[in-house]
């Protein structure tokens, strides 16, 4: 394969570093901002974008769209705020980037960002000019330029008494030549959290500048104290083609001569059981003995992953990132009217011939001529439609199917995967991933992948000569017997075994896993965010950056903060309250409240701890069991469990108001939103507790579970649209998969040593955590452990002898703000606008009157209220009966909230 590159010259002037054999030029200093220029708005993780309609020269095209992050770095094509940096080309392989710090930079916390356009004729150009010219000893005349200003930006966890100061200029002339240069004043980078410098233009063109970014500052701090960074952007040329295969291997029909088989619903997101592999599959630096298929048009080993948001591996989403997923065609499939995915698996026992036909196309097309297969599993995607094909849409794209197919075969030492598309049969996929992620360090994606045109595998090679049929076949054990480069995944060890003195305490709460080949030290997703595992290959475990993750725990009578790891416990609340039941968070905002079921309060504090506590609602309460904050629509829910109903006021105008009421003989407990969707979730507790979901607006209620024995504790993962309750009495936490017809599937977490008693429980990017009555404690584990799988739990924190209540994660990624609308900012509602699943995006709310004196009209004295009041309360504006259990027992009570009564 011709590879092309990307000319890259790095100059650090401070140090005498040349692109040239010309004398170095006198270093650029800062280019100063205009009255014209925009500051951006101090957020957090944000991308704000800039449209040049001729384009900007990089890589292979020209760019139009250019986002400047907060987080110190430029993107083209794809807004990118992502803070978790990495050494390029990391999980933005596929992205164009140019980086001059990236690292986790919060503005809100001090600093501001800014940027100018210039065209030609400028001052600031023309001495952008003289430099570029110094650097490729050639005259330069600019015609466009973008000076991008970071100044005095603090890092997430500091103050603007630890800022730095850069700046990145990206300049262009007419022969679309492009060169970007970023600015460092000596003494002004104050801090470095092993930032990012350099650039990125797709998976095999990537630049890490060297010396490091601590060097960038200039320790040798030269007379003018300016150093530079110097890229030549524009010298490439376009992609190269796929590899042309020697032979082509038809799509395999179905058989009924197999091992096992199956065949998923008619279902959106769903994924199938834990399918039991007929041997370890070797893949990346471990075996896996059993493997899941989605509907979205992949295959995953160790999670069951139902994603439809397909990504670039080894992607941003954590979970995929440190997985093992094949991926022939992901993307949004939808199975609920037409097509269908099912999978067979086949032995040399059931399938000699089958198997031969695949192990000898791989012998024709790869390096192991010898390569002779033991067993294999296809699975297949039939005429399969892009969603939203299940909601009735009748576009020519719903109406659009693909038929596709992926094989993993095995000898039990060497494993292929093998895609298979029918030419003309890969009708749609705008946004598909091709390739193979094995943990985030070891990654494929296909070309097809990086310009998201399935086009590419509809047999632009193969169609010329006849075959019916296109294959990408992907070697997944490249070198048996040796570890792949950068270990999959950084976070467990690759030298000596599991029994080594060196893994005692990064094992301590991780898994043994692998072969004795590979003997590795398997760190999960838990042990991540405790941060006791081993990031590299000497033993060494340090604490994982935890960013915004956090832990806020109502505890008789107070609310303690912690970490995901138990440590760092600082007391937020004490002296307040009796006790703190319910607990939620604003992180937008800032803020927390939660509720105190002796005193009947509602009570919210600054998230730090900082500040005075407000009570925030006194009246009209009786027990307020839990409360969810709408952090979009910026109102607050509640659930009143001696009244049976559901209350919501808004944060800003503090209207109020009843939303609904329960059933007979059942009271809501537990409720948690999902604004990103408009809907609200609630348990209610009776003769036959349950799960409802409704619109935010209360309603559309829809029965989800039915007959559960003590449901306390619900919430939902928005992240992976997944559904967490716990069950008191029955000692069980318990997941499901949520769809537009409700819950798709449910699964039990089976742990060693059971659960306990859980009350209330939340979510972080990995783990869920729970409040176990039984031990006063705080539990937490991996998020999902498939039924018949034991998985690991810990001890967070041991509250004893006080009984913790609510608890929350406060993280970022259960509340996403990033491209997500409001429609109350122009709802034009005068007291209350609640988000809703209508078509407008909202309802208009009218407040209560919650005054605690008496009710102005009428009286449950009166003769209308004598029977209907006999065994319930009185309450509210205008005067209502409230019914208790009894009176409905009694069936005399008002059948509504205005003052009937039956």
């Amino acid at each position: 394969m011709e590879r092309w590159w990307l000319a890259v010259v790095a100059v650090l002037t401070a140090f005498g570093a040349l692109a040239t054999s010309q004398e170095p030029s006198e270093p650029l200093q800062w280019i100063p901002m205009s009255e014209n220029a925009i500051t951006l708005p101090a957020a957090d993780d944000q991308a704000t974008e800039i449209y040049f309609a001729p384009g900007f020269p990089f890589g292979d095209e020209l760019r139009h769209k250019i986002y400047v992050s907060t987080n110190g770095l430029i993107s083209f094509d794809t807004p990118i705020s992502t803070f978790f940096n990495q050494p390029f080309p990391s999980f933005l392989g596929n992205f164009y980037v140019i980086a001059p710090f990236w690292d986790d930079i919060n503005i809100v916390n001090g600093g501001t960002i800014s940027y100018e356009e210039h065209a030609s004729g400028s001052n600031a150009m023309g001495d952008v000019n003289d430099y570029v010219s110094a650097q490729i000893d050639e005259n330069f005349e600019g015609i466009w330029m973008l000076v991008v200003f970071w100044d005095q930006v603090a890092p997430y966890f500091g103050s603007i008494n630890d800022a730095n100061s850069f700046q990145a200029i990206l300049i262009m002339d007419s022969s679309q030549d492009a060169y970007a240069i970023f600015i460092y004043e000596c003494g002004l980078l104050q801090w470095d959290n092993f930032a990012t410098i350099g650039y990125n233009a797709g998976p095999e063109h990537y630049d890490n500048h060297d010396p490091s970014s601590s060097d960038v500052a200039c320790v040798n701090h030269p007379a003018n104290n300016f150093s530079n960074v110097f890229y030549t952007l524009h010298e490439a040329e376009p992609l190269p083609p796929v590899d042309p295969q020697v032979s082509y291997l038809d799509f395999l029909p179905h058989t009924t001569n197999y091992l096992s088989n199956g065949l998923l619903p008619n279902c959106d997101d769903c994924i199938s059981q834990n399918i039991e592999l007929p041997s370890d599959f070797p893949f990346g630096n471990f075996t896996h003995p059993s493997a899941y298929v989605a509907s979205n048009g992949h295959i995953s080993f160790r999670t069951a992953y139902t994603h439809f948001n397909a990504e670039l591996f080894p992607t941003t989403n954590p979970g995929i990132y440190w997985d093992f997923v094949l991926a022939p065609f992901w993307s949004d499939v939808d199975l609920r009217l037409a097509g269908n995915a099912s999978w067979e698996i086949h032995t040399t026992a059931e399938s000699q011939d089958l198997i031969n036909t695949v192990s000898i196309f791989i012998q024709e097309n790869t390096a192991s001529s010898s390569f002779s297969g033991s067993w294999m599993m296809i699975a297949y995607w039939e005429d399969v439609h892009p969603f939203p094909h299940g909601a009735g849409s009748t576009t020519e794209y719903a109406l659009s199917t693909n038929t596709f197919q992926a094989i993993i075969i095995t000898d039990g030492t060497k494993s292929y995967a093998v895609y298979t598309y029918r030419c003309g049969e890969m009708d749609w996929g705008d946004e598909s991933t091709v390739g193979f992620n094995a943990g985030g360090d070891y990654f494929q994606n296909h070309p097809v992948t990086g310009h998201f045109q399935s086009h590419f595998i509809s047999c632009l090679q193969n169609i010329s000569n006849g075959n019916p049929t296109t294959n990408v076949i992907y070697d997944l054990v490249p070198n048996p017997g040796s570890v792949l480069p950068g270990d999959i995944p950084p976070f467990h060890n690759t030298i000596g075994s599991c029994s080594a003195a060196g893994y005692t305490e990064c094992c301590a709460e991780g898994d043994c896993r692998g072969t004795p080949l590979y003997g590795n030290c398997y760190c999960d997703a838990l042990c991540r965010d405790r941060g006791d595992c081993c990031y590299d290959q000497q033993f060494i475990c340090p604490t994982f950056p935890v960013t915004d993750n956090y832990v806020i725990l109502a505890v008789d009578p107070g609310v303690l903060h912690m970490s995901l790891n138990g440590s760092d416990v600082q007391t937020l609340v004490s002296g307040v309250n009796e006790r703190a039941y319910g607990i939620d968070y604003h992180l937008a905002d800032q803020i927390m409240v939660w509720s105190d079921v002796v005193n009947d309060v509602i009570y919210m504090k600054s998230l730090d701890g900082t500040g005075l506590v407000t009570e925030l609602v006194t009246t009209n309460i009786a027990a307020v069991d839990d409360l969810a904050i709408d952090w979009i629509g910026n109102n607050l829910y509640w659930t009143d469990s001696t009244w049976s109903r559901i209350e919501v006021m808004n944060l800003e105008t503090l209207n109020r108001a009843e939303l609904l009421r329960t059933g007979p003989n059942l009271n809501p407990r537990s409720i948690a939103v999902d604004p990103t969707n408009s809907y609200m979730y609630w348990t209610e507790l009776g003769q036959s507790s349950r799960i409802i979901r409704a619109s935010m607006d209360g309603t559309s209620e829809q029965l989800l579970l039915g007959f559960l024995a003590q449901p306390n504790g619900l919430t939902v993962d928005i992240a992976e649209q997944r559904l967490y309750w716990c069950d008191t009495a029955a000692g069980t936490v318990v997941y499901g998969e949520l769809g537009s017809a409700g819950l798709v599937s449910f699964t039990p977490l089976v742990l060693e040593g059971g659960i306990g008693q859980p009350f209330s429980i939340s979510v972080s990017a990995t783990s869920v955590f729970w409040t176990d009555w039984s031990t006063n404690s705080l539990l937490a584990t991996h998020k999902i452990y498939g039924s018949g799988e034991s998985g690991h739990q810990f001890t967070v924190f041991d509250a004893s002898p006080n009984t913790p209540r609510g608890v929350e994660v406060v993280t970022s990624s259960q509340q996403p703000t990033a491209g997500i609308s409001n429609p109350c900012n122009t709802s034009g509602c005068s007291d209350i606008c609640l988000l809703s699943r209508n078509t407008a995006g909202f309802t208009c709310k009218m407040a209560d009157d919650t005054s605690p004196t008496p009710p102005s009209a009428g009286s449950c004295a009166d003769a209308e209220y004598d029977t209907c009041c006999s065994h319930g309360a009185c309450g509210g504006y205008p005067a209502t009966c409230f019914c208790d259990i009894a009176c409905y027992e009694r069936s005399d009570c008002c059948d509504d909230i205005y003052d009937i009564c039956n």
